[in-house]
């Protein structure tokens, strides 16, 4: 090889790697998140979901202004997204549009995005065929409107795709971190008494309210036989006396019981 040979393909290397080495380091992270942006035409609106999708995880995502392919707005190779700018709310029709137009490529996301909302209807057949809705403002912030958008947005990487060691690295929690889990599942519950607790069974709801209805049926008899002290038999007070006497002694041992029993059931 001669010396100007390679001066020249160290040239073109020069030049190629201000573009390959941000490629490179990116790979396997999650792309940056959509600036905000100003949605004044439909355009404006399907580029704005397409930066969405790769933000989400479809990095090939890519808006087809004016395209005639049955509606699809946004391609991927793992989604196909129609993208509505309109102020009515999307029905079920348009939907069921996308559905059909995605064909037997079943693998692949459906996404839906529109600046107004979602008819109940829409909203029923989107769930039921895993159809992801959004809904975008004029700044073009995406807002999820069910929860396919919802799990969507959220997940990331894809399942289809496997994270890097140094994106599994940079979830692991830092080593303080860890500790203070450990030393919080460690120590002892102090509440854990309080809510390990049950409702009370019939048993101990009878023990518990025995000496109380006692009470009731001593204060209602010598009530009545007060306002009729001529049916009042003369042994009525000495009864009276030991049954309210009961009544009050069992009270304590009955709340005690009523407890244990609280406790167990």
């Amino acid at each position: 090889m001669s010396a100007t040979g390679g001066q020249a393909d160290l040239d073109v290397w020069h030049n190629l790697l201000p573009a390959i080495l941000p490629a490179v380091s990116s790979t396997g992270s999650r792309p940056q998140r959509p600036a905000p942006r100003q949605i004044q035409t439909w355009q404006d609106a399907e580029h704005n979901a397409a930066a969405w999708m790769r933000y989400w995880g479809y990095r090939d995502a890519q808006a087809r202004p004016g395209g005639t392919d049955g509606g699809i707005d946004v391609h991927a190779s793992d989604a196909l997204a129609q993208v509505k700018y309109q102020a009515i709310a999307v029905g079920r029709p348009a939907l069921q549009l996308l559905f059909g137009a995605r064909g037997h490529a079943i693998h692949k996301q459906l996404i839906f995005f529109t600046g107004s909302n979602y008819t109940s209807t829409a909203v029923t057949y989107a769930d039921e065929h895993d159809i992801a809705l959004f809904v975008y403002s004029l700044d073009g912030f995406m807002t999820a409107a069910n929860p396919s958008a919802w799990r969507l947005s959220t997940q990331y990487p894809r399942p289809s795709e496997e994270p890097t060691a140094e994106a599994k690295a940079s979830t692991d929690p830092p080593p303080s971190a860890r500790l203070f889990r450990q030393a919080t599942a460690a120590a002892p519950d102090r509440w854990g008494s309080r809510a390990a607790l049950k409702p009370p069974g019939p048993v101990s709801l009878v023990i518990l309210l025995t000496p109380l209805l006692m009470c009731l049926v001593g204060a209602a008899t010598i009530g009545f036989f007060s306002q009729n002290p001529d049916l009042a038999p003369p042994w009525l007070r000495q009864v009276w006396a030991t049954w309210m006497t009961v009544a009050c002694l069992g009270s304590l041992p009955a709340i005690l019981v009523a407890r244990l029993l609280f406790r167990r059931q």
